[in-house]
This record gives structure tokens, C-alpha cells and sequence, in this order.
């Protein structure tokens, strides 16, 4: 029995090693550049999605996906989306005390105690300081471990880490907060950093949109492979939101064995704002001129 078993071990991870290599190397293959036309109609398909579901996603006070709606509307020019982002902040920025508004508007400044911001996990610490550059959050340990492109390498089970860390240099950068060489010495090795997690993890999860949404926000589009921007575009549901989950086989009862962003799920794929406001901005970016990937 016990030989049976140790080859049927063997053969599972055989089989995991086989499906990995496959993957890997389909996710790395040559392909075409996606035109501007495909990425227009995902763009456009997107923000069809987010209309049709407004009353829903205006619950949803999440600030970093309604900054990617803003950021989009302003790069695109699209009414809808600046008519959307409008409600948004009448029903969650009114009244001044929201200290998420300088990440809208940076001109803004809101006053915060420590009991405001005592619940926020340590990226939402460092986007806090990076857009208020406040001297008290300056000297936070939890501030100035983030500010070194290592900081990762502690959390190695957190798969966006280094997106969210990158993001928040990123905001320190356009409003300088801190010191700038510093600041585009560990952005260019987080840079580096995303473009290998691409290579290696082909999963299409969140996490795959999120990695290559900080290479085109942060002026890295020309490390994009033409590949991944393909696999994205046709990760995109037919109703045109995007699910953070990849599903690889499909189980009795409308569940699917795929990717999640941590590892394996046995639910089947749904529309998702979060990874969705994301391929929103991704593709905002991409339609601008001399964004493409190569």
C-alpha cells in the first residue's frame, strides 16, 4: 500500500511540475501587440460594466479602486466615468472629513488623529503618509521599513506586496514626499521585481492584472510582453468586467477548480470591482500614446 501511495505522490507531483512548465512557458511565449482597437473595446466594454452596476459599486467606498475610476475618467476624458466618480464622492467625500480626500485632490488636507488610522494595514499606512508626506507618519517604523525595495521579502505568502508597496512609492513620487533618488531607486527595483513575478507565475488572478498595471502606471509599459496584456484581454468576461480568479476545470454544481491569487479555489469565476477598476485603469493607460507593450 505504502508503495502505491508513494507512486501515486510521485505522479501528482509529476503531473504539478508538467502543468506548471506548460504554463510558464505559454505565458512567456511571443505574440503580437494588441492593437489600439482591441484595447479600445475592452476599455469601452469596462466601462460599460461599471455603469450598469453603479448603484451596486457606489457602496462600495474602497478609495484606491475609485482613484483608479477618477485617475481613468481624467486620462480618457470620459463623461460617464467623471459623472460616476461625481456620485461617488458627493455620497463619500462630502463634509471634509474623509482622510482619504487628499488622495483625489492633493491640493486638499484633512486633519487625522491616530485612532483615525489605527486599523489600516501597513500599505495603507505608507499611501497615507505618501499623500499627506505627514512628518509624523514619517518616522513611523512601519513607514520607513516600506520605503526600502527589501521590504517584501519578509511576506513572501502576501502576492501583491510589492504591488501595493510600488503604489505607494508611486505616490510619494508625484507628490514628493521624501527623498527622490531614493524613491526611483527601490520604484526601478520593484520595477524589476514584477516583471520576474510575471514571468514565473502565470496565474491570470488579480494579482497578474495588479503586476501589470504597476508596470504601465509607472512608466514600465515597454517591459509589458505583448503575451500577458493577451492573456488579460481574454481573462475579460463577455459582460465585461474581469474575475479575480482563474477557473481550470470545471466541477459538477457550477464550481471550477482554478487560481486564486494565494493559491487554489473551488469557486466558480465572478465579476469582480477590484480587478476590474484595475483592467479599467490598465487599459486608460494603454490607450494613451507611446504606452504600448512590447
Amino acid at each position: 500500500m505504502k508503495k502505491v501511495l508513494r507512486t501515486l505522490s510521485l505522479f501528482i507531483l509529476a503531473a504539478l511540475v508538467a502543468s506548471y512548465a506548460t504554463l510558464t512557458y505559454r505565458n512567456n511565449q511571443s505574440a503580437p501587440t494588441p492593437d489600439q482597437a482591441r484595447i479600445q473595446a475592452a476599455y469601452n466594454a469596462t466601462v460599460a460594466w461599471i455603469s450598469e452596476r453603479e448603484t451596486a459599486l457606489l457602496d462600495q467606498s474602497n478609495p484606491a479602486l475609485w482613484w483608479m475610476v477618477q485617475k481613468s475618467a481624467a486620462l480618457t476624458g470620459d463623461a460617464t466615468l467623471a459623472a460616476l466618480f461625481e456620485r461617488y464622492r458627493q455620497k463619500h467625500l462630502q463634509g471634509g472629513r474623509n482622510i482619504w480626500e487628499p488622495l483625489f485632490f492633493p491640493s486638499r488636507w484633512v486633519p487625522f488623529k491616530a485612532e483615525d488610522i489605527a486599523h489600516y494595514s501597513d500599505y495603507q499606512l505608507h499611501f497615507m503618509y505618501a499623500i499627506s508626506c505627514d512628518s509624523d507618519l514619517a518616522q513611523l517604523p512601519i513607514i520607513q521599513a516600506q520605503l526600502n525595495a527589501d521590504y517584501c521579502d519578509k511576506y513572501p505568502w502576501r502576492p501583491a506586496c510589492v504591488t501595493h508597496q510600488l503604489m505607494g512609492l508611486r505616490f510619494m513620487q508625484t507628490r514628493q514626499c521624501g527623498d527622490a533618488a531614493a524613491t526611483q531607486t527601490a520604484i526601478t527595483a520593484l520595477q524589476q521585481r514584477i516583471v520576474r513575478q510575471l514571468t514565473w507565475d502565470p496565474r491570470v488572478v488579480d494579482v497578474y492584472m495588479q503586476r501589470v498595471l504597476m508596470l504601465a502606471e509607472s512608466g514600465r509599459a515597454d517591459a509589458i510582453k505583448a503575451i500577458w496584456l493577451e492573456r488579460l484581454l481574454n481573462a475579460q468576461r463577455p459582460d465585461g468586467g474581469w474575475s479575480g480568479t482563474e477557473a481550470l476545470v470545471p466541477l459538477p454544481m457550477g464550481a471550477s477548480f482554478g487560481f486564486s491569487a494565494r493559491g487554489f479555489t473551488l469557486k466558480p469565476p465572478t465579476d469582480d470591482f477590484h480587478m476590474t477598476a484595475q483592467g479599467l485603469l490598465l487599459m486608460s493607460l494603454l490607450l494613451e500614446p507611446n504606452s504600448s507593450p512590447k
